[in-house]
């Protein structure tokens, strides 16, 4: 008997894991996102869209770690500009309170609350189980992944890549260069996402007066470092990130006034 149940323990957990909502179609709704836009599921999927949406609460803790981690995704595949749309859906909370939410935690993608936007009864309706869930619908309206776990940057990109999302990153004004452009000079940014400080790994080939800069989404420089004249080799450099709120970032790394690599940032 205390075998039966542990097996239907396992069951029962893994059919959570997979499936937060048992909709394997999606169904139509249509909600108001913070900027008074209107969004309808189904016009945007028969657009030829993948629509990945982020089912939400502004009080749990997974809604805020992987917050910065979802719209980092956003970033990467074109901020809705591309073949996928990312929409957030919240339950509960007012304009004012997702307003707050999505300012403290980094959602830059349009998001409906629960109250004002029509977020609630959405959320009824997909009978979604828990939060954050995470889903990606495909163009013909089947849901391809009913729950994506963990929603970091990685697993999601992996997701879209792997259903042909296309990658193309959304730069901000400031960071002159392309990726295809970039040297691959710096090495790694860690820890990353980051909260206090962040340690930059960079390596230049020559001689060089090197900056390092960091751009919030807009294209605001938020933080400088001039290094001036470093010999070639590796360089490791800590930047104090503290001050700064919580959201997605970019590092440009400037040799002799000329930006030689990006890379991105996630501030927790």
């Amino acid at each position: 008997m205390k075998r039966l149940f542990t097996l239907i323990l396992i069951a029962f957990f893994t059919i959570t894991l997979s499936a937060q909502t048992p909709l394997d179609t999606a169904k139509n709704f249509t909600v108001k996102d913070l900027e008074g836009n209107i969004h309808e599921l189904f016009e945007i999927l028969d657009e030829g869209n993948m629509v990945l949406i982020n089912f939400y609460t502004t009080t749990c803790g997974g809604c805020q770690t992987y917050a910065p981690e979802i719209n980092q995704s956003y970033l990467d595949y074109g901020c809705n500009e591309e073949n996928v749309f990312f929409l957030g859906v919240n339950f509960g909370a007012s304009n004012s309170q997702l307003a707050q939410f999505n300012e403290d935690f980094g959602i830059e993608f349009p998001a409906a609350s629960g109250y004002d936007g029509g977020g609630d009864k959405v959320i009824n309706s997909w009978q979604i189980a828990s939060y954050p869930t995470v889903v990606l619908v495909s163009p013909d309206h089947s849901i391809i992944k009913q729950y994506i776990w963990p929603p970091s940057n990685d697993t999601i990109n992996s997701y879209l890549e792997a259903n042909g999302g296309i990658w193309n990153p959304c730069y901000p004004v400031g960071l002159e260069e392309t990726t295809a452009q970039l040297s691959n000079r710096i090495k790694s940014v860690y820890p990353n996402p980051a909260v206090e400080h962040v340690r930059i790994d960079y390596e230049i080939s020559t001689r060089q007066n090197i900056m390092i800069e960091i751009f919030d989404i807009i294209g605001n420089r938020v933080a400088i470092r001039n290094k001036g004249v470093m010999g070639a080799g590796r360089h490791l450099e800590n930047i104090q990130i503290d001050e700064l709120a919580k959201g997605s970032y970019f590092i440009n790394l400037r040799a002799d006034g000329q930006v030689i690599d990006a890379s991105k940032l996630i501030v927790q």
